[in-house]
């Protein structure tokens, strides 16, 4: 006993001390003389004097290892790992217990659960950094729409002939007092009529003209009210669950990434499973996860120098779950970094900073789902694979 560094104790049922080592002795605070005179409850922090003995009787028939809490004589408490088995010793039963400190080992133990927090946090931020990056992309492409036609609206009235109604009127009026010899006999009077024609027609071409482009300026304008209001939607609704149709967050997912997909070419091809699933899921973490797939396979496209670019988008209700499957014919994966993809901080990309497919993994798991992938290799695309229940994990029981 006295060779072990950590604390040894022998006790019987009743709580009383038999034996202790100098390394129990010390890791209380107590020299061994006094440990001799104390019970297990005087020290111990978890358990009250019944629950003490409770535990005792069922230590002495089977054994067990255990964590709790311990006071030492200057009253400061420290966790500890306990391993305790019963023996019979002249017919009594006897219990020996080990006891090893542990603070040390929960303390690290704290710190790694605090960063990995602030690791699953940073995750998050980057996806729904992914999303409104998105949204401001959309917004952009839209707005640039909406200069082109403003800037033609302003040119078609800058340009139009309303300036000849007021000189038309100028020269009526200057024949007000002989107007209907004017319009006879002058030359220029027995144009007028022709001429007016010719003027309402050019003025309603141009009204026609301008109300075109005024009606894609508010078709526009509503769009980008749409995409906002889309985003303002799962912005609300982040940490909550709601039942919606798989299809729904898919297109959603392909409405916020529209523009770019559109820039660069890329040709979608929907494969929706005809009975429409409905999952209970926080429509935000889907969203976050679906448009960093999105986003990657249309990267992978235009990395590939292909004309044909094509983002094929799948779902598919399996027996448990609902499938969505996002695949591309882009530049493909190496298999040397198909196992890192999910890793925090890996990317492939100059400018990427390795948060995108992480924390989709994170929403994913958080939804008690899983994203997985598979690449044949290089220029032969990449497919990726959402699982989502159809109800999200209950969490669990506290003890």
């Amino acid at each position: 006993m006295e060779q072990s560094k950590d604390g040894v104790l022998i006790l019987d049922l009743e709580g009383n001390v038999l034996e202790a080592n100098s390394s129990l002795a010390r890791m209380l605070g107590y020299t061994p003389e006094e440990m001799l005179r104390l019970h297990v409850w005087d020290w111990d922090v978890r358990w009250t004097r019944e629950e003490v003995l409770a535990q005792l009787r069922h230590f002495g028939k089977q054994s067990e290892t255990f964590e709790t809490r311990h006071r030492r004589k200057d009253g400061s408490v420290y966790e500890v790992e306990v391993s305790a088995s019963g023996a019979t010793w002249n017919g009594q039963t006897l219990l020996y217990c080990v006891h090893r400190d542990i603070s040390g080992r929960k303390q690290s133990e704290l710190e790694s659960e605090r960063l990995h927090k602030q690791l699953v946090q940073a995750s998050r931020q980057a996806g729904m950094a992914e999303v409104a990056t998105a949204v401001l992309h959309n917004v952009g492409n839209v707005l640039n729409s909406v200069n082109v036609s403003a800037t033609c609206v302003s040119d078609k009235i800058r340009k139009s002939k309303t300036e000849r109604v007021a000189r038309l009127a100028a020269l009526l009026e200057s024949h007000g007092d002989n107007m209907v010899d004017f319009l006879t006999n002058d030359e220029t009077g027995r144009q007028l009529p022709a001429y007016v024609r010719r003027l309402a027609d050019r003025l309603a071409a141009e009204q026609v003209e301008v109300v075109k482009e005024m009606e894609l300026i508010r078709e526009r304008l509503d769009h980008i009210k749409d995409i906002i209001s889309m985003q303002q939607n799962y912005a609300r609704v982040l940490g909550v669950v709601e039942k919606i149709k798989a299809a729904d967050l898919i297109e959603d997912a392909l409405r916020l990434n529209a523009g770019a997909l559109a820039r660069h070419d890329v040709q979608i091809i929907r494969e929706y499973d005809s009975h429409d699933p409905e999952i209970t899921v926080d429509k935000h973490k889907v969203l976050q996860a679906l448009v960093n797939l999105i986003r990657n396979a249309k990267y992978a496209c235009d990395d590939s120098g292909r004309k044909d670019k094509r983002l094929t988008v799948r779902l598919t209700t399996l027996s448990a779950c609902v499938r969505i499957t996002v695949a591309d014919n882009g530049v493909g994966i190496p298999p040397e970094n198909l196992g890192l993809l999910f890793t925090h901080g890996f990317t492939t990309r100059k400018d990427g900073h390795g948060f995108g497919l992480h924390s989709a993994a994170i929403a994913a798991s958080e939804m008690g789902g899983v994203i997985s992938v598979h690449s044949p290799g290089h220029l032969q695309g990449a497919t990726f694979t959402l699982d989502l229940p159809f109800e999200p994990p209950k969490p669990p029981k506290r003890s």
